[in-house]
């Protein structure tokens, strides 16, 4: 319960901290800050530094990640880009440690965690991005995450990873990256608004500490609920989009290997999730952006079903 507690509210603290910069402003410029155009341009501007420094990290992995699949290997991923009716140029492959994910895209780079992915131990760039996680990264790792790990690693199949890989080339094709910056610019324009908003109301009646504490209080607590809500949501639908694309490019046998680890992966995935105390009582959708995987599990052996009937008329 502490965990999840704590979680909780270094989020709320988090959004406090950007906040500070209206503060300053109001000290500056107090007429100006509570009017509608003061809060207007709060607000965007909060917003287009949210969507800004999400807008740089992501796009900064191309440079930041040296290691790439190489020779032989860079050829079946481009070969699997290819069947997937995309620009192999287009698709920058990077190898990196990602925690409990097997592999992530942000804008056109896509990555892949050569200790749990098969078929490239060999590629001399995958064995020293292992070495760098084994010496530097591993020994820092939370037993829990150790253990999540090590069960992706030994429930993984060739046909789900073949069908994640075309996954995450689906929010590559469908612009996810571009929507998610999208959608935290407006939580954030939402947020600091309700924040500002609140501080003026308040600020004859108890004065401008109490009146802006309670404001940030405010903002921050609106930027953590739209942020699960925006996962329960957004993010979820974006997943379902992205594992309907890699559904047309895989096979019935590949889409039911992919239901079959995504409904292990839970399994395991909510013991470790009881450690987060108040985050483990909301839904797996609001936390992660993820579906839940029995359902997710049961559409995609609905997706496979579907597509072994087609295979059989035709």
């Amino acid at each position: 319960m502490v965990l999840g507690v704590f979680m909780f509210f270094n989020q709320i603290i988090g959004t406090i901290v950007l906040s500070i910069p209206l503060v300053f402003g109001y000290q500056i410029s107090p007429n100006h800050l509570f009017r509608a155009h003061g809060i207007a341009l709060s607000a965007f501007s909060i917003g287009a530094y949210v969507a800004y420094t999400s807008y740089t990290q992501s796009r900064s992995l191309e440079t930041t990640l040296k290691y790439a699949p190489t020779g032989d290997f860079k050829q079946r991923f481009e070969e699997e880009v290819r069947k997937c009716g995309m620009d192999p140029k287009s698709i920058n492959l990077r190898y990196s440690y990602l925690n409990d994910t097997i592999a992530s895209s942000a804008f056109n780079t896509l990555c892949i965690d050569p200790l749990v992915w098969q078929g490239v131990q060999e590629d001399g760039d995958a064995q020293q991005v292992q070495d760098i996680i084994e010496r530097h990264v591993l020994p820092s790792v939370p037993e829990e995450s150790k253990k999540l790990h090590n069960h992706i690693r030994t429930t993984l199949s060739s046909d789900a990873q073949n069908f994640i890989f075309r996954h995450e080339l689906g929010h590559t094709y469908q612009e996810y990256s571009k929507k998610h910056i999208l959608s935290l610019f407006g939580i954030a324009v939402a947020a600091t608004m309700c924040g500002v908003l609140t501080s003026s109301a308040l600020i004859a009646s108890y004065g401008g500490f109490i009146a802006t504490l309670t404001g940030m209080i405010v903002g921050g607590v609106i930027d953590t609920g739209l942020g699960y809500v925006n996962n329960a949501l957004f993010k979820v639908y974006q997943e379902r989009s992205a594992d309907n694309f890699a559904a047309q490019f895989s096979s019935a046998q590949e889409i039911r290997a992919a239901a079959d680890f995504f409904e292990k992966y839970e399994t395991v995935a909510d013991e470790i999730r009881k450690i987060n105390g108040l985050l483990a009582y909301l839904p797996v959708s609001a936390v992660s952006g993820h579906p839940e995987g029995a359902y997710r599990a049961a559409y995609l052996r609905a997706a496979a079903d579907k597509k072994a009937q087609e295979a059989q008329v035709s």
